[in-house]
């Protein structure tokens, strides 16, 4: 009787110091896509062993169940609705300790904290997905910034041309003006001295 109370102590003893040495690990810690994108989850135990008998609770933020596993299959029960049909366990993967989990269809919407949970190790880890503007946002703000600029430049031109014309036309003007003030000046200083050269040579003949 002593030596079944004994084997029965040790036995919980390397049970309980087995749960103590198990680590579960998500990596990398962020991860980034894309919408319509699928992406991968990766989590896994170290050191590795099976964890085919074993629950496995993936969830968003506090409360979302993004999926579960329990009883040896995928338990939808508590299955947020925005996330079924759209992940995916792959079991065989779980006799390795790989409780990665598969998110397809990523929409801006499932950005956030993610959290993988072992709960009769009671071990966790979490992870963070980055959902990434859409191809097509990227192409229409860059063709908006485009236009804008391309609109942008071609006020400035415009305004520097005018500017420039207003400049030579006011020069043209002005030298313009100056020429013919001088030529009205050369032409009444010639008229006034012929108007003396006549007189002169009149004086002359009458004398």
């Amino acid at each position: 009787m002593c030596m079944r109370i004994i084997f029965l102590l040790v036995w919980i003893f390397y049970v309980v110091k087995a749960k103590d040495d198990v680590k579960l690990i998500c990596s990398p810690p962020t991860v980034q896509t894309k919408p319509g994108q699928g992406v991968v989850l990766s989590c896994a135990v170290k050191p590795p062993f099976d964890l085919t008998a074993q629950t496995v609770e993936w969830t968003r933020g506090t409360d979302v169940v993004v999926h579960r596993y329990r009883s040896q299959g995928d338990d939808k029960t508590d299955q947020h609705q925005k996330f079924r049909g759209r992940t995916v366990l792959i079991h065989q993967n779980l006799k390795d300790g790989n409780v990665s989990l598969r998110l397809i269809n990523i929409t801006k919407e499932d950005e956030g904290n993610y959290s993988c949970c072992l709960p009769n190790y009671v071990r966790c880890s979490n992870i963070t997905l980055i959902v990434g503007p859409d191809p097509g946002d990227i192409a229409g703000i860059i063709a908006g910034v485009t236009i804008f600029v391309v609109g942008a430049v071609a006020v400035v031109l415009g305004i520097l041309i005018r500017s420039n014309d207003t400049t030579n036309y006011n020069y043209n003007y002005n030298y313009n003006s100056k020429t013919n003030e001088s030529d009205d000046i050369r032409a009444q200083t010639r008229s006034y001295k012929t108007k003396r050269h006549l007189k002169k040579r009149k004086s002359k003949k009458n004398t």
